[in-house]
């Protein structure tokens, strides 16, 4: 298959729908190669190439590499992924600097690997782990999935997963001249590490009633250190702390929430349904930079709440 996009610098769309960015074009190649005959351990295969091509309506670069992609359907039903990802020339991203010249992504590569336990039975397991080139740094990350079917009307699911990155240069700031124009773009080079869980859950009591729950804990850190000013197009000169002192304006930071919905749906007529609704949510953000779990906790468990609860009835007219 082929597909293309492209988009104005005009377009909006956000009335209608979101839009994450106008003022692009692309193009994109896909292939497949399938086998459908059993052979020693597996059932099924897919292979998959894409090969990708973007940029701005300026043609400044913003997509350049491809993937190739593996899927195994075991013969015991369980699945096993592998895939890369490699840059066949050097990006940009345009909007980095709020406005500022782009700042330039080198060449990288990543991969990744997955495996999913049997969907027949009544839990299934998913571990995914990947690693390698984000900007001009690195990460790894591993993201697991548990599905829960103890009986037939109720379901269970939580997935936890941890996200590195450092030395990834990210914008913090521009300094201007003395006539007020932009004058030096300041990055830092970030580390960074993130833990989140999704956990959703369904108990359908009757035909017409059930019970829906979802929770949602998220932490995070990031620390700046090796200061240093974009030489445009593709350059950094690194700087000390007259330009940006880390003592006096603060970059780190760490940020942790906790929310959750829970909805009782009652079905009380054909198209007629009542809904019950607890929203709960809670933030804490401090200046630490470093990642400690039992300190975030701590941090969430004594923030202040915000709890909502709203009623919802619709009533099916029959005309």
């Amino acid at each position: 298959s082929i597909r293309g996009d492209y988009r104005s610098r005009g377009l909006d769309l956000n009335h209608t729908g979101f839009l994450n960015r106008a003022d692009f074009r692309e193009a994109w190649l896909w292939a497949q190669y399938r086998t459908n005959d059993p052979w020693w351990l597996t059932r099924r295969m897919w292979h998959n190439v894409n090969v990708g091509y973007g940029g701005n309506l300026d043609g400044v670069p913003l997509v350049r590499g491809g993937n190739y992609n593996m899927f195994i359907e075991l013969a015991n039903y369980w699945y096993v992924g592998i895939g890369t990802w490699l840059d066949y020339a050097e990006t940009f991203s345009d909007r980095e600097t709020r406005g500022g010249p782009p700042a330039p992504i080198p060449i990288g590569q990543s991969a990744w690997f997955s495996v999913q336990t049997d969907s027949r039975k009544w839990y299934t397991v998913n571990l995914n782990a990947g690693a390698g080139d984000t900007w001009d740094g690195q990460y790894y990350q591993v993201n697991t999935y548990f599905e829960l079917r103890p009986r037939s009307n109720v379901e269970v699911s939580a997935g936890p997963g941890f996200r590195s990155e450092w030395g990834v240069s990210r914008w913090l700031a521009y300094t201007e001249n003395e006539a007020g124009e932009r004058d030096r773009e300041i990055f830092g080079e970030q580390t960074s590490k993130r833990l989140d869980m999704t956990v959703r859950g369904t108990v359908n009591f009757t035909r017409d009633i059930s019970l829906q729950v979802y929770a949602q804990p998220f932490m995070a850190s990031v620390d700046y250190a090796d200061f240093k000013v974009l030489v445009p197009p593709r350059d950094y000169e690194y700087v000390g702390t007259d330009v940006y002192d880390e003592g006096v304006m603060q970059p780190d930071y760490n940020w942790a929430s906790f929310n959750s919905n829970v909805v009782l749906r009652w079905e009380y007529r054909p198209g007629s349904t009542l809904f019950v609704v607890w929203a709960h949510s809670r933030d804490t953000t401090t200046g630490f930079g470093n990642f400690e779990v039992a300190r975030e906790v701590n941090g969430l468990l004594a923030a202040d709440a915000t709890n909502t609860f709203l009623v919802k009835v619709n009533y099916w007219l029959a005309l």
